[in-house]
């Protein structure tokens, strides 16, 4: 198999909480929330679900 031929690695996005909401789970771009929450980001290993974010590209 050539690199060519070798399947793209898989792209993870990072998500986390920002500031004293740690119910809220927001998509990070370059360490910081996607909808510019404001706060201290946590990264977290769970599932985004601001709507903000989600629906931002």
């Amino acid at each position: 198999m050539t690199a060519k031929d070798r399947p793209a690695p898989a792209v993870r996005e990072f998500t986390g909480t920002a500031g004293h909401d740690l119910l809220t789970v927001h998509l990070l771009k370059d360490g910081q929330p996607k909808c510019e929450a404001p706060g201290k980001v946590d990264e977290w290993q769970r599932t985004a679900n601001c709507p903000a974010c989600l629906t931002s590209k």
